[in-house]
């Protein structure tokens, strides 16, 4: 399910704080490392990869990139080379669930193993202890609401919302909800609207009752 083109252009410059491609040997023999992995990973769980720009499940439109990225920052990177155009899948969320149904199995478990050689350990003054917790737990939630409105429904639920069933199809025996563009509405919202009256329903809420609410 994988396809390799080319976009006419990065667009990194939309993103301040996306990790930079790293160089060097240990990068390139990362990147190949990670190659070799994907295509594995493409072939067991039938994902088709196209790298002359035919159709498939998922298209790599600047490949040496992509497999930097995956090969030197793991998963972010497979993030990050999705924000700045490197590939893409048509039925994206087909694709991601037919992966991380399987996340665990992805890299071979006698590399797993080797991970500690490999990935740096926290910074000691990033290390939760007694003097170091309050600044951490500043520095991962005191963010501006400005970030989360970009993402969320006006009610700021940041927990996954209950579609409508009649979007819901499936992709690998997973139900996944689908939405032909454009989207009508504001899906997200009543999503958001619908979970959290089924779970008052749930929890038997009604008028009078006292609720400790956290982290909706």
């Amino acid at each position: 399910m994988t396809s390799i083109a080319t976009r006419p252009e990065s667009i990194t410059d939309r993103w301040a704080d996306i990790t930079p491609l790293r160089k060097g040997p240990k990068a390139r023999i990362s990147a190949s490392i990670a190659r070799k992995i994907f295509f594995k990973v493409a072939e067991r769980y039938d994902i088709s990869v196209s790298t002359d720009g035919s159709p498939a499940d998922l298209v790599l439109h600047r490949p040496e990139e992509f497999f930097n990225r995956l090969g030197n920052n793991g998963l972010i990177g497979f993030g990050e080379s999705y924000m700045t155009g490197a590939w893409d899948a048509e039925d994206l969320g087909g694709v991601l669930t037919t992966l991380c149904a399987e996340i665990g199995d992805l890299v071979p478990k006698w590399m797993q193993s080797l991970r500690a050689t490999y990935v740096s350990r926290p910074p000691k003054l990033q290390r939760n202890s007694e003097k170091n917790t309050r600044k951490n737990i500043a520095h991962h939630y005191d963010l501006s609401n400005d970030l989360f409105a970009a993402f969320l429904d006006p009610t700021m639920s940041y927990s996954s919302a209950l579609f409508d069933t009649d979007s819901v199809s499936t992709a690998a025996d997973v139900p996944v909800v689908t939405f032909e563009a454009p989207v009508p509405g504001s899906p997200l919202e009543e999503a958001q609207g619908r979970k959290i009256e089924s779970i008052l329903d749930a929890a038997g809420v009604t008028a009078g009752s006292r609720v400790l609410e956290i982290g909706t």
